[in-house]
């Protein structure tokens, strides 16, 4: 993970520079715009972003910014708050597109919203980078070729079977040792959005091709009291309960999930283990936790622990990390 913003920035400014975009003739400035909830529900992931391109640039500023054809451009950042809400996420994409005139944009977190910010940053020819998986449904070969709708479109993340494929895999082994007992009733929590609606339909199929039988329970957005749904979980009596992809709102279900009892095991995804030493979680069954992609709580080398260090250290909470 440590220097993958540099590099996809280096990229993205290197792109824009010789292409003659508006903001690489901007006094030797390449102006960049991040579009990301830093309020709202779905926290966990936007926050990583702006934090995270944040870091970038500064380092590359800091370095003495970057060369393109003999000439030195510094990175100019706009940082948009979209609440998690896309008519503010696209006011903001036009904003800096049309406004301010970025070379490229980094978000959003939501995997619908990335989709219609895809509508303002293709036509003006804006480099947009966003990490959900969501957008493999629609990045065909058509649509990324060359004055394709999608060209400057490009997904930071594996494709979404991949990724519910190893993480289904990974989680049914790890908890079918804790538990000690063959896996085979497996419930997954999800919210009923957009993005929960894609992103649990290859969750599920992972589930049941790794021989799960699997109950999809959705719950509304901005839900807060999970009794009556997670009460009916228990009632299907599952092995393992998943939280899936939201981190923010798991950890309002979670804690009343292990009241209830529901189930033999759970898995939480984008908790990090820092996160929830930091909160104090318990449990009285085994709960195996996801991050995307790294651990900050658990770093798994050196260089990563180095990036985390610098992370922190340049003003980023220490939330669920759902993204960085």
């Amino acid at each position: 993970m440590i220097g993958m913003l540099l590099r996809t920035a280096v990229l993205a400014f290197g792109v824009g520079a010789l292409t003659g975009s508006a903001s690489a003739q901007d006094a030797d400035t390449a102006k960049i715009g991040v579009v990301a909830a830093q309020t709202g529900a779905f926290v966990s992931a936007g926050n990583t972003i702006g934090a995270g391109v944040t870091l970038a640039t500064k380092e590359i500023n800091d370095a003495g910014g970057i060369k393109i054809s003999g000439k030195t451009y510094k990175f100019d950042l706009q940082n948009r708050d979209d609440r998690t809400d896309v008519n503010v996420a696209i006011a903001a994409g036009r904003e800096l597109v049309e406004d301010i005139a970025v070379s490229a944009l980094y978000g959003t977190e939501t995997h619908d919203y990335s989709v219609s910010m895809t509508k303002i940053t293709g036509p003006a020819k804006v480099l947009q980078f966003t990490g959900n998986s969501s957008l493999g449904a629609i990045l065909s070969e058509q649509a990324v070729a060359p004055g394709g709708p999608l060209h400057y479109t490009f997904q930071t993340e594996p494709p979404e079977f991949q990724r519910s494929g190893s993480t289904a895999r990974g989680v049914l082994k790890l908890l079918g040792k804790e538990i000690g007992q063959p896996l085979k009733n497996a419930v997954v929590f999800v919210a009923d959005d957009a993005t929960g609606q894609y992103l649990s339909e290859h969750y599920v199929k992972a589930l049941e091709a790794a021989g799960q039988h699997v109950d999809l329970i959705k719950y509304p957005p901005n839900t807060t009291d999970f009794t009556p749904l997670l009460t009916r979980a228990k009632g299907l009596n599952p092995d393992t309960v998943h939280f899936w992809y939201n981190g923010d709102v798991t950890l309002i279900a979670f804690p009343q999930a292990v009241q209830l009892n529901v189930a033999k095991g759970y898995f939480l995804f984008g908790v990090d283990p820092g996160g929830w030493a930091e909160r104090k979680l318990v449990s009285t069954a085994p709960v195996t936790l996801s991050c995307v992609p790294m651990c900050w709580g658990a770093p798994p080398s050196p260089e990563a622990k180095s990036y985390f260090d610098r992370y922190f250290a340049a003003g980023a909470v220490k939330g669920v990390q759902s993204s960085v």
